[in-house]
């Protein structure tokens, strides 16, 4: 068995919850469970606190530096939002921050569009109906804030986290990955790059000739 230890350093609350639960299901949604297990290294995670996204992107790659010293990371899952169009485009340049700073090993990024709170929305909308096989293209009907006061059922113009985090802790448990990679271009991104993590891993443990135990 390949032990990961992993930090997340990201936006806010939503994203830092959400990731946490899903890459825990995707290591077994991709068929990794008997290879592969995560630990979180909450101390990392817990110490670790971005402004914004701007914030993220501007010192990222101080952070995962910060954490393999100090609490020996494995792997930093690095988690901001994007506007509609800006997705490429800030990824690209984090990637290249990462290939610079030779980290492309050790981090992972995961970039929303618009928010999480749109891969929560598609989430929420299978949850409360199984049998649907398709819905709208939110980005084109909601606003960022519209959808935000949908998925956690508040009527407020700001809505705090002792609310809106248990939320996200329930809408991130049993995700339906096939259902969200249909509906979001960027959570597909993000779990293309999970996947092929996952592969690298254990394909150099292979090569190495190391057995699992």
């Amino acid at each position: 068995m390949i032990s990961i230890n992993f930090g997340i350093f990201a936006e806010d609350a939503a994203n830092e919850i959400f990731i946490k639960n899903a890459v825990r299901q995707l290591v077994e949604h991709c068929e990794y469970g008997d290879k592969i297990k995560l630990i979180h290294n909450i101390e990392y995670t817990s110490r670790v606190e971005a402004k914004s996204g701007g914030f993220v992107s501007k010192y990222f790659i101080n952070y995962i530096l910060s954490g393999i010293k100090e609490n020996a990371l494995d792997l930093c899952l690095v988690g901001r939002d994007s506007d509609d169009n800006e997705h490429h485009v800030l990824y690209k340049k984090m990637e290249s921050d990462l290939v610079e700073s030779e980290l492309t090993d050790k981090a992972l990024l995961y970039i929303p569009v618009q928010a999480v709170e749109y891969w929560l929305w598609y989430i929420k909308v299978k949850k409360e109906n199984p049998g649907v096989e398709n819905t709208l293209v939110i980005d084109r009907v909601k606003s960022r804030q519209e959808l935000k006061q949908d998925v956690y059922s508040s009527t407020r113009a700001r809505i705090s986290n002792k609310k809106s985090n248990p939320i996200v802790e329930a809408l991130s448990k049993d995700i339906d990955f096939d259902w969200l990679k249909l509906h979001s271009n960027s959570f597909e991104h993000f779990y293309n790059l999970f996947e092929n993590y996952l592969k690298m891993i254990t394909a150099e443990r292979e090569r190495r000739g190391i057995n699992y135990v």
